[in-house]
């Protein structure tokens, strides 16, 4: 049983007495950081201004945001600020100088969000693309291991997976992840992508894009903003994602390797994500929740795993390739109320917050269920997965039980 109340106080403490009082002077160079606003309202609403202050400041005229603040990053930060304000503004959290602040920095929400519709659509068909791994938030997911298999011999680098150990697969994959970076950068500039060693239309980047224009559209019309042209790119992405990421016989979204001219098949959660944006119908909905319970379900794993637990690739104690992450597991849990399968949200309501319980806020778990070990993966206590977890206690509390198959 969840002592809410105590989850709740440890929460509302660390939030408030812990990191609160370095917001304004801590710079936000992990997009990671920015997690910590679903559970704002624990006592912070005041401090997020200077969250978002510091990370804004580094915006460039074309409305990019660069991932980090190192010199000449051309790597942009995920599309993920317009869902997570929205995510306060639909639950009324807001109070008038939170939404006089929030106008007020309103156009450069839009130019950052205007600059992936703009400079990443290169093929103009209304799908944005990455061009590093860790513009998306899973960096390290099995959806990129054909992509950097192919620039690893392409480029004559040392190939990622020629060790089976886990952990120098891992190095290998920094490795060329900081080859790749250092490569690019030299030619950031570059608006062609086949300029670019790297080029993947993510369902899980193109769905995250979405679910935070929608809710710029949102708030725009509170503000009595005219947004036509995120309007238009809304119906344009979502039918584009539909006719051409959408795979019915597997009940997933693939992503498409324009370097390969092919789409991918993984068992990544990435695949899972556009119903956090509306994206497929009831009848897709339905289809992909079959899917997630015959690769995503397994007797003795955590919800959720972030790879298929079937799949060769899979490495249950690695983030975004196995492991459990309070990030996707959120974003789930709201696409599945979407489509009204709440048996599906309250399970993984219910694993996230008992991990946390146990383990501690950490952003990944371990998926097996029965290890005799701390199955947090990485720091503890980090602002976002104590903003995250914050968020899900609310929803928690308002529940009422239903059980999930095979419970």
């Amino acid at each position: 049983m969840l002592e809410v109340a105590k989850l709740k106080a440890s929460a509302q403490q660390l939030l408030q007495n812990r990191w609160g009082g370095e917001l304004t002077a801590k710079m936000p160079v992990n997009w990671e950081d920015l997690l910590v606003i679903p559970g704002a309202d624990a006592g912070i609403l005041d401090k997020i201004p200077a969250l978002l202050n510091t990370l804004l400041e580094r915006q460039l005229p074309d409305g990019r945001i660069p991932l980090t603040t190192t010199p000449g990053d051309y790597r942009c930060l995920p599309p993920i600020l317009g869902g997570l304000l929205g995510h306060l503004f639909r639950q009324e959290l807001l109070v008038d100088e939170h939404l006089d602040y929030l106008e007020r920095i309103f156009p450069q929400l839009l130019r950052a969000q205007r600059y992936w519709f703009t400079h990443r659509d290169p093929l103009e068909e209304g799908l944005v693309v990455i061009y590093h791994p860790e513009e998306f938030v899973f960096p390290h997911a099995t959806s990129w291991d054909l992509p950097l298999e192919d620039l690893a011999i392409r480029q004559g680098w040392p190939d990622i997976f020629l060790h089976t150990d886990i952990n120098e697969q891992h190095a290998n994959r920094l490795d060329l992840y900081q080859r790749l970076f250092e490569q690019e950068s030299k030619q950031a500039a570059q608006t062609n992508w086949s300029a670019h060693q790297f080029a993947v239309q993510s369902p899980g980047q193109n769905a995250i894009l979405l679910w935070s224009n929608e809710a710029l559209l949102e708030m725009g019309n509170h503000f009595g903003i005219d947004l036509q042209d995120l309007l238009e790119w809304q119906e344009l992405g979502i039918h584009m994602m539909n006719e051409k990421l959408w795979d019915k016989e597997y009940g997933i979204y693939r992503a498409y390797d324009l370097k390969r001219e092919e789409t991918l098949l993984s068992g990544s959660i990435d695949g899972l994500l556009p119903l956090i944006a509306d994206i497929p119908s009831q009848e897709q909905a339905e289809i992909m929740r079959q899917a997630f319970l015959l690769n995503f379900r397994q007797e003795g794993a955590w919800w959720s795993a972030t790879n298929s637990l079937f799949a060769d690739a899979t490495q249950r104690d690695q983030p975004g390739r196995g492991g459990v992450s309070l990030w996707s597991n959120w974003l789930l849990h709201y696409g599945f109320l979407k489509y009204d399968f709440s048996d599906l949200a309250q399970r993984l309501l219910r694993d996230s917050l008992q991990l946390v319980s146990e383990f501690g806020y950490h952003l990944h778990f371990k998926a097996d269920r029965h290890a005799i070990e701390h199955l947090g993966i990485g720091p503890g206590n980090l602002p976002g997965a104590v903003g995250l977890s914050w968020d899900l206690l609310r929803a928690y509390e308002t529940f009422s039980v239903v059980k999930a198959p095979g419970e």
